[in-house]
């Protein structure tokens, strides 16, 4: 009796599985409701919503919200409030049109598809889209690209820094940047709103992907468009800009990495104790990681002998 029980439980428990990951790998199917909120687009798909908001002539955020549930934003998205512009919304249509500037969407509606382009003195220029079999889901989305050389993801200290495989995105490790972005010279980027997950990158493929959470269920992501430094504006624009001391006061503190305590000592020797005035600062960054002593990847604890581990 205790035997055909387990068997049965594990039955269920293998059917639920099953059914979970036939979801998760569900696309949209055809829009079943069209609004038109302000300066958003907000398309039903039965009882999923997809919102499309033109946040500047630059920048469109897609938004997929399955049964319209919306969670709050990870860190990765700083600003929220973003001004009207000069965006054009055209629902009248199939495909129905988000135009600016500097950019068109078309969205497919039966079944739900959606196709970015640029526009510009040379005309308009595809820059990706969703597959036909579809792109969108709970799990990423998949693009179909332009092509280029692609940039972001991880940094490198060696080596080319342009990145045609993508990489693992893990929010607050150590070294790598781990961030979920990526450029291309294509002229066109990509930042989701998640701090977890992986970008893979092949050819004229794009597939950004997640584990589900139940912190963060709606899907949401940046498509940027422009020229290398507009991108990364843009990114900040988004994601909010590094802070700095005021311009005429401290300017840009960088720390290097090599210091020893010899570098140190000989600094403050040649340049003399009464040079220092109240408007001068002396920056150095020092890190211990699993007992060893770091000034900034330099040397080990010979450096600092005395820096106990954990202390900073």
């Amino acid at each position: 009796m205790v035997k055909t029980k387990r068997v049965q439980l594990f039955g269920i428990a293998i059917v639920l599985v099953f059914s979970h990951r036939n979801v998760s790998a569900q696309y949209l199917g055809n829009v079943t409701g069209v609004q038109q909120v302000e300066n958003s687009l907000i398309l039903s798909v039965g009882a999923d919503v997809v919102v499309f908001k033109p946040c500047t002539d630059n920048i469109l955020m897609v938004n997929y919200r399955p049964n319209g549930i919306k969670d709050p934003d990870t860190l990765v998205v700083a600003d929220t409030s973003w001004p009207s512009n000069s965006a054009v919304i055209d629902t009248t249509g199939d495909p129905v049109r988000i135009t600016t500037p500097n950019y068109r969407v078309e969205i497919g509606r039966n079944p739900l598809r959606f196709h970015l382009y640029m526009n510009g003195i040379r005309g308009t220029q595809l820059l990706c889209e969703e597959p036909t079999a579809g792109g969108v889901q709970a799990g990423g989305v998949a693009l179909s690209t332009s092509g280029g050389n692609f940039y972001g993801v991880q940094n490198r200290s060696h080596g080319s820094l342009t990145n045609s495989s993508g990489g693992t995105i893990t929010s607050g490790s150590q070294g790598q940047a781990g961030g979920p972005f990526s450029w291309t010279t294509a002229g066109w980027g990509f930042l989701a709103d998640a701090d977890g997950g992986s970008i893979s990158i092949g050819g004229t493929s794009f597939v950004f992907s997640r584990s589900l959470s139940p912190k963060k269920r709606d899907l949401e992501f940046y498509l940027m468009v422009g020229d290398p430094k507009e991108i990364i504006k843009e990114l900040h624009q988004v994601s909010g800009f590094p802070p700095l001391f005021p311009k005429f006061t401290f300017g840009f503190l960088n720390s290097e990495w090599g210091s020893t305590k010899q570098n140190c000592t000989a600094i403050f020797r040649r340049t003399g104790r009464n040079q220092f005035r109240s408007t001068h600062i002396f920056l150095i960054s020092i890190g211990w990681t699993g007992g060893v002593t770091t000034t900034a990847n330099s040397g080990g604890d010979q450096n600092f002998p005395t820096a106990n581990p954990g202390q900073s």
